[in-house]
């Protein structure tokens, strides 16, 4: 915050994207002592990846500072060794105040890591390798290869088994350079290991000269879609069938019955050996027009304008619902008035419900999909194939890697210890909230499990939200918030951006901005309710 000379260093608080690529393009050196000012579970992350670009490519900026490291909370011991966030004015790190890791950490190590290395396209065996080390060479770091095959919904373990594996020391890249490494990649898996499994995706760990991991990489092999298809399609003995009352079209194969309504052409629940499950009111579209926000100031003399509410997408109208047998799988058909244009519903001898929607939706959206309720009680937690370990937004997509992750059930407020007992640290990653990169996950519930497998496409990205997170008072949580779909479970096109303490989403840069969907949209997901047989 030093006053320096007009024309020297320009050092301003809490920029726009719109403010920080003009000071960039100008002559002042542009150094932001709080680029993005956090607060809960907004700022910090969420836009880093503009900002940061934009610094890097520019002649003008120095770099910039992240307020802050860590919520400065005060174990109060007059109270019982409560947490004491004073309002809003300590949770604003990216560790928690005993260095747990809010989600925001992992995007800030992912972007502000010394080594980067990016595949290219045109190679099997050619990698990008950027030094961004200030002194360091990259032969000082170690880069561990590892093949790796992932465990399945069906396996109790969660993680990645090793097929094959190597370290290599670093090439020779001095600090602020960047070089093509070709004949550069990990192990081919050996022959006669079926016991371990073929390989899924590759993994690349970075170390540093003191063996800290300051980077991980995983690429998934261009098979592995193919491979996950096949999960839904073991061999079953029963033969679905099908019965109709005034109300629903009941589906049963084996101790497994499905209700659809007659009245919404939506699931109304699915029962196993009697016993029901709380996933129910879906696939229903699931969008909402982007909230808009009053001008940060206003002439004294003139009242806050009163902004029009936000537009949820209507209900579908059911205009047709049928039934028949193809081979030995039963098809539900249903179609509609409204965004939602058709479903139909495949319920197959193994006990899988296959599910292909189209929807047709246009112009801006904070979020559009469909999806589910559940009311989020019964859940236990969930394992999932997917980027983790924690969730994301729009704007704060970087930092995690694909793995099987296991996530025990939460109801963490990120940076808010109202809900914390004396003596209780942070329960992160928050379980609540946004996924990415989701192949398929398992609910954990009293009800037993629900899974889950989608199709994810590196154009047209599903992201999943699991629950609604509680969020902190509206009166302290300044623009570092998003709104969530009316929902318990939902596989979205798009998901909302979040803000920081002063910054509001659109601000912040272009991932900040919000979708336009245009046109008609097409998705499948594949469901199984209770346990799944073993292979």
């Amino acid at each position: 915050w030093t006053a320096f000379p007009v024309g020297l260093v320009d050092t301003k608080h809490y920029p726009t994207y719109e403010q920080l690529t003009l000071k960039l393009s100008e002559d002042p050196v542009y150094f932001p002592t709080e680029m993005l000012h956090g607060l809960y579970d907004g700022g910090l992350g969420a836009g880093l990846n503009e900002y940061w670009n934009a610094i890097l490519k520019s002649k003008a900026g120095a770099g910039g500072f992240l307020w802050s490291f860590v919520d400065e909370d005060v174990k109060r011991v007059d109270k019982g060794g409560t947490l004491d966030s004073a309002g809003n004015q300590a949770p604003d790190g990216i560790v928690g105040p005993y260095r747990e890791r809010e989600p925001s950490f992992y995007t800030v190590k992912y972007l502000w890591s010394p080594i980067i290395v990016a595949p290219n396209e045109d190679s099997a065996h050619s990698f990008t390798v950027t030094n961004r080390y200030a002194f360091t060479n990259a032969n000082k770091c170690s880069f561990e290869w590892e093949e790796i095959a992932f465990r399945r919904p069906n396996d109790a373990a969660s993680g990645a088994v090793v097929v094959a594996s190597r370290t290599d020391r670093g090439r020779s890249l001095e600090p602020g350079m960047s070089a093509t490494w070709v004949g550069w990649a990990a192990p081919s898996a050996p022959a006669g290991r079926a016991s371990t499994g073929t390989p899924d995706a590759t993994r690349l760990r970075i170390k540093d000269a003191s063996g800290r991991v300051i980077q991980t990489y995983v690429w998934p092999n261009s098979d592995l879609a193919a491979k996950l298809r096949i999960i839904d399609e073991t061999t079953g003995n029963g033969k679905p069938t099908a019965t109709e009352s005034a109300d629903a079209i009941t589906a049963t194969v084996g101790d497994l019955s499905l209700q659809i309504s007659k009245s919404t052409g939506l699931l109304i629940t699915a029962f196993r050996k009697g016993k029901s499950f709380s996933l129910t009111n879906g696939p229903r579209v699931l969008a909402m027009t982007p909230r808009l926000l009053p001008p940060p100031r206003k002439p004294q003399d003139q009242p806050t304008p009163q902004l029009p509410p936000p537009v949820f997408a209507p209900d579908s109208k059911l205009t047709s619902l049928s039934q028949r047998s193809e081979g030995n799988d039963l098809i539900i058909s249903a179609t509609f008035k409204g965004p939602m244009k058709s479903l139909t519903y495949r319920l197959k001898p193994n006990g899988w419900l296959s599910v292909d929607y189209t929807y047709s939706l246009s112009g801006e959206q904070e979020y559009f999909g469909i999806g589910f309720d559940n009311p989020g009680a019964n859940v236990k937690g969930m394992r999932y194939l997917g980027a983790g370990p924690t969730t994301v937004y729009q704007n704060r997509l970087s930092g995690g890697f694909l793995d099987v992750w296991n996530k025990p059930y939460n109801d963490t407020i990120v940076g808010d210890p109202v809900d914390l007992k004396p003596g209780e640290h942070f329960n992160y990653p928050p379980f609540k909230g946004f996924y990415a990169g989701v192949r398929w996950l398992q609910l954990d519930t009293s009800e037993g499990p629900i899974t889950a497998v989608l199709e994810q496409s590196k154009d047209y990205p599903i992201y999943v939200q699991v629950l609604t997170p509680k969020m902190p008072p509206t009166n302290q949580i300044g623009q570092a918030f998003a709104t969530f779909p009316k929902a318990g479970i939902s596989f979205l096109r798009a998901i909302p951006a979040v803000g920081s303490k002063f910054v509001g989403p659109r601000s912040s840069g272009p991932t900040g901005q919000p979708a336009v969907a245009n046109g008609d949209y097409n998705g499948h997901v594949s469901l199984y309710f209770g346990k799944l047989p073993t292979r």
